[in-house]
């Protein structure tokens, strides 16, 4: 498994902690929920920017934690 798989698998995991739905993210990010989970699956586009500081602001949580890369 690759490491950026591996941070997606740790947000999914941190969202189903706090009970957030893909259709939930989705509808915050104004994307839609097949986006977000092709996102986190790695099967689409990446995160961009603004969605990594939204899903930061909105849970306030480190970049660093869920979408660098050590």
């Amino acid at each position: 498994m690759n490491e950026q798989h591996e941070v997606y698998t740790k947000l999914k995991s941190f969202l189903g902690n706090k009970g957030v739905t893909q259709t939930e993210l989705a509808k915050w990010l104004g994307i839609s929920r097949t986006t977000v989970n092709l996102k986190l699956n790695r099967r689409g586009t990446d995160f961009t920017g603004d969605d990594i500081r939204l899903i930061c602001k909105k849970f306030n949580i480190s970049a660093d934690e869920f979408f660098l890369f050590h």
